[in-house]
């Protein structure tokens, strides 16, 4: 069940953007290095590293072949490049190992807790990351915590200033079952960007101020 002050957050933000339809956005393992694309960029730099990524190369394998520094150059725009083709090939080589194909059909299987767990198990997959392949690619209810769903919970008050990514993700988790998850994640991530920003929230065009800890 929704508590009572998700439920007003929830479902003030349906009433202002509205109900959103799902629609997938990329094969699960797809999803899961264009996530890894996002951590710590915008979304303009993170998109442009992973089509230039694709651009490049023909398969997931073409582009462990090709190793480290011809991913690091092709994911330049997304930043930490370096760190993050590590990753990507980490990422490759062990879920080969389970599924050749990396089409990852394993987790259709799952139920939204051992998937998460079972992509959590990778080096540099936490809640965040498995959470938006379970949602994005899959379609499933989950809801993934970012830095603007982050902030605007702070600033709400519904999250204490010094919660992370992981606990808001609990805190989400167990109280969102009746909720539209994608609907109410895209909902805040567009609060975020155009609405309660980091460095200058424009709080007087907020439809959300009267029910904001910050703001009142």
């Amino acid at each position: 069940m929704l508590t009572e002050d998700i439920k007003t957050f929830y479902e003030r933000t349906i009433l202002v953007y509205g109900v959103k339809k799902w629609v997938r956005s990329n094969p699960p393992f797809d999803e899961l290095i264009f996530t890894v694309l996002s951590q710590n960029t915008n979304s303009k730099n993170y998109s442009t590293a992973f089509k230039s990524l694709k651009d490049r190369f023909s398969s997931w394998e073409e582009a462990l072949m090709a190793g480290e520094e011809e991913i690091s150059l092709a994911i330049k725009s997304a930043g930490l490049h370096k760190i993050k083709a590590r990753r990507i090939i980490d990422l490759i080589r062990g879920f080969r190992l389970i599924d050749p194909t990396l089409k990852l059909d394993v987790l259709e299987l799952m139920s939204d807790n051992e998937a998460l767990d079972f992509l959590m198990k990778f080096n540099g997959v936490k809640e965040k990351t498995a959470g938006c392949v379970l949602l994005f690619s899959l379609g499933r209810n989950v809801f993934p915590v970012d830095t603007h769903i982050l902030r605007i919970s702070k600033r709400f008050g519904l999250l204490p200033r010094n919660c992370d990514l992981s606990r808001a993700f609990c805190f989400y988790e167990s109280r969102l079952h009746d909720a539209d998850c994608y609907s109410f994640h895209i909902n805040l991530v567009q609060h975020g960007r155009e609405v309660c920003q980091s460095r200058r929230p424009t709080c007087h065009l907020c439809y959300l101020k009267d029910i904001c800890a910050k703001y009142i």
